[in-house]
């Protein structure tokens, strides 16, 4: 003993104080943890601490409790047990379950392991064959020191804390041990201290870790969008463990930086930077909309609508000579020539226009009702003039016109588009109010092909 008490001299103050907490006391209370990790911290920070004297102790001796496994009963969802008597263990050492196949061994050995906190102890299965799953529990009696105790357990609370000495065997446990890598049931006293002091560091291990993990940071907050950067991840690894040559290689300087960095402070030096940035967002927006109509402009004149006008041209002539020839061909027993023309279909929409807006208001054109007038000469409409009257709305009506209608409309879009069009005069105006004065870009608006036609 005073081999090891001079052993513990020569160790960190608060490992001298868990020893003498654990002679005396054992287990940790939450302001044991506390007191303890302050004087970790305190020893680490390098505050002196006051030299304290092992209490006496004897390892020699083995105190422990006499348990033991009395019986189950009342178990209810464990696989298909329903039984009526308790399963009794006896009052030895030693108890072994044995009967049939399927007489319930299984079920026993699964909630003898669940209650002694076995390694491997298996699944806990309900009873198949009912329809809604009980909840799996039992009786169980067992003794402390003599003393009989009685607990309701059931699977949610886990292993019974005077039950963990048990020690629960069948054939799977049998291969557990044989093949697998197992601790020693039995530990010496002098190990088993060892043992809890380990324990204890590692319960005052965890709390300092806990209380570094509330603290808050000093270190600036690294905007969201560079976190995931290269630069941003070694940011935010940085730590008091970062030497200075890692800092060195890293975060270096050099004559661009200091240049970029008096660029920034310039424009930062700025009597209004705000009124500065407004008037830079608005001429950059302004350039972008000089381009983006521009590409417009210069599209109109493309090969290929200019292609599309020329083909459109050649699709209305065409339909034309076919519309005058349909006509001459439905009238060639009228009074008068020119029947179809684009003159005389001009002169039809224009009486439709004046029939229909003033003289037969909200009654279609042509109107050959009784009483019914010309809209020209303003004489009553005969039988044959209605005729004549109904055969030219047929006529105009037809596919064939309707399609010219809508080739000219095209035609006259096109030409309207191709003909807007911004001259040299306008677009350097528009250069030099976005404050555009390069000569280079002045003199490429000059001498764009387009402008000019």
């Amino acid at each position: 003993m005073d081999k090891l008490k001079s052993w513990f001299k020569k160790r960190n103050k608060w490992v001298q104080h868990a020893v003498n907490h654990l002679i005396e006391f054992g287990a940790l209370s939450a302001k044991n943890v506390e007191e303890l990790a302050s004087l970790i911290i305190d020893e680490a920070k390098g505050v002196d601490l006051e030299d304290i004297s092992i209490k006496k102790v004897s390892f020699d001796l083995i105190t422990s409790r006499e348990v033991a496994l009395l019986s189950i009963s009342d178990v209810v969802g464990v696989n298909a047990l329903a039984p009526t008597k308790a399963l009794e263990f006896g009052d030895k050492n030693l108890a072994i379950v044995y009967g049939r196949n399927g007489s319930g061994k299984s079920g026993y050995v699964k909630i003898l392991k669940h209650l002694t906190g076995s390694r491997n102890p298996g699944e806990l299965l309900g009873n198949v064959y009912e329809k809604t799953p009980s909840d799996q529990k039992c009786t169980v009696t067992y003794s402390v020191d003599g003393e009989e105790k009685k607990l309701e357990w059931n699977k949610e609370s886990g292993p019974v804390d005077d039950l963990l000495s048990i020690d629960v065997y069948d054939s799977t446990t049998g291969l557990v041990y044989l093949e697998g890598q197992n601790e020693v049931t039995y530990e010496p006293p002098l190990l088993r201290f060892f043992s809890e002091l380990i324990d204890i560091s590692q319960v005052l291990g965890d709390f300092i870790n806990s209380k570094i993990d509330e603290k808050i940071s000093a270190k600036p907050e690294i905007p969201l969008k560079y976190q995931e950067t290269e630069s941003g991840k070694w940011y935010q690894n940085l730590s008091f463990e970062l030497n200075d040559e890692k800092i060195n290689k890293r975060a270096y300087w050099n004559e661009e930086d200091e240049s970029r960095l008096k660029t920034l402070s310039d424009s930062l030096s700025d009597i209004s930077p705000s009124k500065t940035a407004d008037k830079l967002l608005k001429r950059r927006k302004d350039t972008f909309n000089l381009v983006s109509d521009t590409l417009v402009d210069v599209k109109k004149l493309s090969d290929k609508n200019i292609f599309y006008l020329i083909s459109l041209k050649e699709q209305l002539k065409n339909k034309r000579e076919a519309s005058e020839e349909a006509a001459n061909k439905l009238f060639s027993s009228s009074p008068l020539e020119g029947i179809g023309t684009k003159v005389w279909e001009e002169l039809w929409k224009k009486a439709k226009e004046y029939s229909e807006q003033i003289v037969y208001d909200e009654t279609e054109f042509p109107f050959i009702g009784e009483g019914a007038r010309c809209v020209l000469c303003q004489q009553e409409l005969s039988d044959e003039a209605k005729n004549r009257f109904t055969s030219f709305q047929e006529y105009i009506t037809t596919t064939l016109n309707t399609e010219i209608e809508e080739i000219s409309a095209s035609i006259k879009k096109l030409i309207e588009d191709s003909t807007d069009l911004p001259n040299q005069e306008f677009l350097l105006t528009k250069l030099d109010a976005i404050g555009i004065e390069d000569e280079m870009q002045c003199n490429v608006v000059k001498s764009s092909s387009y402008i000019n036609l």
